[in-house]
């Protein structure tokens, strides 16, 4: 598996994980959190 973590340093935490199986061209999953953004 993967995470990236990022804009924890300015307390805006984001954070992206994903699974990526051993067998070859089978699915990988991604979930994730991230915040609201407004204009």
């Amino acid at each position: 598996a993967i995470d990236v973590v990022q804009g924890e340093d300015m307390g805006m935490r984001s954070r992206l994980h994903a699974d990526i199986p051993l067998t070859p061209r089978s699915s990988i999953r991604v979930s994730g959190t991230a915040r609201m953004m407004h204009p």
